[in-house]
């Protein structure tokens, strides 16, 4: 068994960026293409046309509920149930506030959700679903599988709630540093040092999963999908994304103050070609913000 030994006490940061709405407003959605991929794997061995029962884990405010109902709709995919299980309490009224408020009544007006379609979110963990056994045709954890302690105890729990032939998927956006965007490494190098042993997809500590009996007890691993873009951001933007960050928002105020007035340093004190910036709109202060977005798929046996 692999279970983690890292500092998770973050977590509890995101109880307050949660229910303030600031992670949902500064944290990225998912490609359009990602979440065709996940559609994909979870019709397989569905008739046609397929009704589909999602289980996502660990939803957050619901950025990743959002893009899959969205893709959903516009594919005309019929979802006939959509459960969420988050632990935080804050990040479920963020998801409550942004899903069950707004993203559900413009799909249903919009006639891209049917109107008799089950979509909640409801208190729970990685090794407690909380959720009914073998009717799912994709479990879905966007952003945070990092944070689970104790593989072999999810593994074996999302195992039971797939149905035969439906696919575990593990999705992360991550700033990506590599594209010539100086300015993204030298802004993780104001931020990172707060990190204080919290989990970080980066560090692919999450992969002692693939060393799981769990694992290849109940899953074939299919390959990899990778996928790159640019999103639009400003300054403040950017200093958002970083104060969503759970060891951000734990930081005493005095502290958080000062990175951000080095953040905003780091954009006035450079030149765009040492910062490697790329302008949108340099009239409003809009430039790109490179991502890479990776996909991992399990297939139940």
């Amino acid at each position: 068994m692999s279970t983690a030994t890292h500092n998770y006490k973050p977590r509890a940061g995101f109880d307050d960026s949660g229910a303030s709405g600031l992670y949902h407003s500064a944290r990225p959605n998912y490609p359009e293409a990602s979440m065709q991929a996940i559609l994909e794997a979870a019709q397989a061995g569905k008739p046609s046309p397929p009704l589909l029962n999602i289980l996502e884990i660990g939803s957050g405010t619901g950025i990743s509920t959002e893009s899959l109902l969205r893709e959903a709709g516009e594919t005309k995919l019929k979802i006939v149930k959509y459960l969420a299980v988050e632990p935080s309490k804050g990040m479920r009224q963020g998801w409550d506030q942004a899903i069950r408020d707004k993203v559900l009544l413009d799909l249903r007006q919009s006639g891209k959700l049917p109107e008799e379609a089950e979509v909640s979110c409801i208190d729970g963990s990685f090794e407690e679903l909380n959720a009914p056994k073998g009717e799912w045709d994709a479990v879905m954890i966007a952003q945070a599988w990092h944070w689970c302690p104790d593989h072999h105890r999810s593994l074996e729990a999302i195992a039971s709630a797939l149905r035969s032939g439906g696919h575990l998927a593990l999705i992360w956006n991550l700033e990506n540093k590599d594209t010539g965007a100086k300015w993204v490494g030298q802004l993780r190098d104001l931020y990172e040092p707060f990190e204080d042993g919290s989990p970080q997809y980066r560090h692919g500590y999450w992969k002692t999963m693939y060393k799981e009996a769990a694992l290849e007890a109940n899953f074939n691993i299919v390959e990899p999908k990778h996928f790159t873009r640019s999103i639009p951001t400003t300054v403040e933007g950017v200093k958002n994304r970083v104060l969503s960050k759970s060891y951000i928002g734990l930081l005493p105020q005095e502290k958080r103050d000062t990175l951000m007035k080095d953040i905003e340093a780091l954009f006035s004190s450079k030149s765009d070609e040492e910062l490697g910036r790329k302008w949108i709109d340099k009239a409003n202060g809009i430039f790109e913000y490179p991502y890479t977005t990776d996909l991992y798929l399990f297939q139940k046996k």
